[in-house]
């Protein structure tokens, strides 16, 4: 597309400095000019958001995706756009309600749900949510996670199923909440199972996660369901890492052995 090119080349040099800012803004309001609404598509308006969005017009750039998304409401790419832009804006509540709306409209089977569910994970912690509520779309994402567990840089700061296991266990403050924190990640899902198919940054987010669990779980009062907790926990500990990464799996295996002799 003739016009996604063009704008893409004047983000390029504006970002190289090539040319002065009001040559790239004036070459940029006359391509937009000539843009026909009904010529929009879903790259062209991301671009065209980013670039307003560059310049310090975010409101604009809100406008312009909304009225994309007013005749493409299914377009869940724009939708992860908007919410974006919402909370450059500051508007978190705006974002949380773009995000939900969203998510009613894109199947479990597409590799976006679980990037919209994480975004909407994240937006809600920013705001403050209940432990409940978030517990009920970490559950979605570890329902959808074993086939579907993508990293990427999120606008919401928790950009992998990982990340949002170990937000949850911090978010966790008294010991029955920190018990059910770690039995939801560690025996009610099977994203614990194996690492093999996990990137580098979820698998050094899931050391933090077990690391972080000891800790809390060592802190709560003892009784029979702690001690269960512990021995499951040491034991996923142990089978996500076999395969991929041993050392991290003897030394876990090391410490369930002083867990159980101590």
């Amino acid at each position: 597309d003739m016009y996604l090119r063009a704008i893409k080349f004047a983000r390029q040099c504006m970002n190289q400095n090539l040319y002065t800012d009001e040559v790239i803004q004036q070459f940029m309001e006359t391509l937009l000019g000539e843009i026909e609404f009904n010529t929009l598509t879903c790259e062209l308006v991301l671009e065209q958001s980013e670039y307003l969005k560059s310049i310090g017009k975010v409101e604009k750039a809100i406008q312009c995706v909304k009225d994309f998304l007013l005749s493409n409401p299914l377009d869940v790419p724009a939708s992860l756009q908007l919410a974006k832009l919402f909370k450059i804006n500051t508007e978190v509540p705006e974002a949380t309600i773009e995000l939900r709306r969203s998510l009613k409209h894109v199947p479990v089977n597409d590799p976006l749900c679980v990037k919209v569910l994480l975004e909407l994970f994240g937006a809600m912690m920013s705001s403050e949510c209940r432990l409940v509520e978030l517990k009920s779309v970490l559950e979605k994402i570890l329902l959808l996670a074993p086939n579907n567990n993508p990293t990427f840089k999120p606008a919401f700061g928790v950009g992998s199923v990982a990340e949002a296991c170990l937000c949850y266990l911090q978010k966790s403050a008294d010991d029955q909440e920190i018990k059910n924190a770690i039995c939801l990640v560690a025996e009610s899902s099977t994203y614990c199972d194996c690492a093999r198919d996990k990137s580098d940054e979820e698998i050094q987010m899931m050391v933090s996660f077990f690391d972080e669990a000891f800790n809390k779980l060592s802190a709560t009062e003892s009784d029979k369901r702690r001690n269960r907790i512990f021995h499951r926990l040491f034991d996923k500990a142990i089978q996500f890492f076999k395969a991929c990464a041993p050392e991290l799996s003897d030394m876990y295996c090391e410490r369930k052995n002083e867990y159980v002799h101590s």
